[in-house]
């Protein structure tokens, strides 16, 4: 089973990237998705289902550390119930690589998958305020990848483009750059194209350098997770002016809401907001991830939004 990794911090193009390879596949009987997400809810997998795809969502935590195990048994769960060729593992956004890494070279494992390219996707123009806000956590997602896609890059000019890539080359200078917009990519080639034998796999995981040997607490430790639901019809210019009103250190919005009248994926980071209709999704729930959020404030402001509609 080929197994396929993508990492990437929170907003950057995760999902809209493995929403697109499914997409671009005739047939996924064969193909499945383990998605993780830090918050208690699960949003990533009700915006990739349908079209006969086996996913496994693994919440309230990260595989880099409580969900290493779970992720194990996915994959053993995932080969039992079908037979499946193709294995896409989404992290969080907010799992530690290495510590991802090392769980797939479990020795049970090594007979039974091959591993793609370790893929990170980049929002670029937030790349230099991620660095600054978040450290060596960010970077490490970008050192240790074998292929980084740039993505978002049709909100910046040129110039802007040409001076945060070499920044971006500075911290891998090895490891393939994807110019993207909206993750516009041709992941089918690449999955195709490059895979690596499970022993080169575990060689290369064992030489993976953390940013710091003492590193002993995940970014994430200082992360919280908050989940709202707002069934009310919320009308566009009220939550645009919401949003305005939210602190710096809410890194991450993302789930749906009645906007207008209409079912909506609100997917929103770093101060970017993108609004899509959606059919799928069975609920009205709202994941909001930051640094020291105040869960009181932002649950009653959102839970008001709407309160004048009928």
């Amino acid at each position: 089973m080929k197994v396929h990794l993508i990492f990437g911090f929170l907003g950057s193009g995760k999902t809209t990237l493995i929403r697109q390879f499914l997409t671009a596949q005739p047939d996924l009987s064969r193909t499945a998705v383990i998605v993780n997400e830090f918050g208690d809810v699960g949003i990533d997998g009700a915006i990739m289902e349908g079209n006969n795809i086996s996913i496994i969502e693994l919440n309230s935590g990260c595989l880099c550390c409580n969900l290493k195990g779970p992720m194990l048994d996915a994959i053993d769960e995932i080969e039992s119930s079908k037979q499946v060729d193709t294995l896409v593992i989404e992290s969080s956004g907010l799992a530690e690589p290495i510590d991802t890494l090392e769980a797939l070279t479990d020795p049970k494992l090594q007979s039974r998958i091959e591993i793609g390219p370790i893929v990170t996707v980049v929002s670029l123009p937030h790349f230099e305020k991620l660095c600054e806000f978040l450290g060596d956590f960010y970077t490490e997602q970008i050192r240790n990848a074998d292929t980084i896609i740039l993505n978002k890059v049709d909100l910046i000019d040129a110039e802007e483009s040409r001076k945060l890539r070499d920044l971006v080359r500075l911290q891998n200078n090895e490891a393939d750059l994807l110019i993207a917009h909206n993750c516009d990519v041709d992941l089918y080639t690449l999955f195709s194209m490059n895979h690596r034998k499970i022993n080169d796999f575990v060689t290369q995981v064992e030489g993976l350098k953390r940013s710091s040997p003492t590193h002993a607490e995940h970014a994430h430790e200082h992360m919280d997770s908050i989940v709202v639901e707002n069934s009310k019809k919320i009308m566009r210019k009220d939550l645009e002016h919401w949003l305005s009103s939210l602190p710096n250190d809410l890194y991450r919005i993302k789930g749906f809401l009645n906007l207008d009248g209409q079912h909506t994926l609100l997917q929103y980071s770093m101060g970017q907001c993108d609004l899509t209709p959606n059919k799928n999704a069975n609920n009205y729930q709202i994941v909001f991830i930051g640094k020291h959020l105040d869960r009181t404030t932002i649950t009653r402001s959102y839970e008001l939004l709407g309160a004048n509609s009928n």
